[in-house]
């Protein structure tokens, strides 16, 4: 009996999930990143979902003065989801400094709808933006009308920084980054493959010891 509670200890013990902070990533070391982290959060809400761009500048390798002039989300959702609404909600410095569309951040979010994007530029100058100051984390959220289900798991983002004459200082970065979807940010930890064959050692040595005991 007591071998079998050490071994359900230490199956409880294993990190088989984990409900935890968001991630906040450089997709692949992308050089892009700037030294900066990103998170992409998805949260359900009336009529569609609220999708937030965050942006941890702690580690920025630009300049102090530099500005947020634009950031885009896409593949959000399914690949035949049709945004029917979007409203920006949260921006840094407020969103009415902020204009949003369903256009590219490629093209100052102003041209052609697209079907699956959000996009938000610094609207008092198109080439202006937030000054923030590096470790802030800047976080922009779009209310997003659509019937649409969720994609696969990860979203694209584009972000673009300028600086006091408008020029382009960082990015454009195009990446896909995990979603957090309403507050589960992890995935599952597998343990490792060696943890793995040592525990199913552990049962199994364990399991015929028990039988051994009961048929005694």
């Amino acid at each position: 009996m007591k071998r079998l509670l050490l071994i359900c200890g230490l199956l409880g013990g294993l990190p088989l999930a984990a409900d935890a902070a968001p991630i906040y990533t450089c997709p692949g070391g992308n050089s892009e990143c700037e030294g900066q982290t990103f998170a992409l959060f998805v949260t359900a809400a009336a009529g569609g979902w609220d999708v937030s761009v965050s942006i941890n500048t702690t580690g920025y390798t630009g300049s102090e003065g530099d500005l947020a002039n634009g950031v885009e989300f896409k593949n959000v959702f399914d690949t035949n989801a049709e945004l029917t609404g979007i409203t920006l909600v949260a921006a840094p410095g407020g969103t009415g400094l902020w204009e949003e569309s369903v256009d590219q951040l490629s093209q100052d979010c102003d041209g052609a709808d697209k079907a699956d994007l959000g996009c938000a530029i610094w609207g008092a100058n198109p080439n202006g933006g937030f000054n923030f100051t590096i470790g802030d984390t800047l976080t922009w959220t779009f209310h997003v009308t659509t019937a649409a289900p969720l994609g696969d798991g990860t979203g694209h983002i584009k972000y673009r920084y300028v600086d006091t004459e408008g020029k382009q200082v960082a990015g454009l970065l195009s990446a896909d980054v995990p979603i957090c979807v309403n507050g589960d940010c992890e995935p599952s930890v597998i343990p490792e493959p060696g943890t793995l064959m040592l525990l199913g050692s552990g049962l199994i040595l364990g399991a015929r010891r028990l039988r051994q005991r009961v048929g005694r």
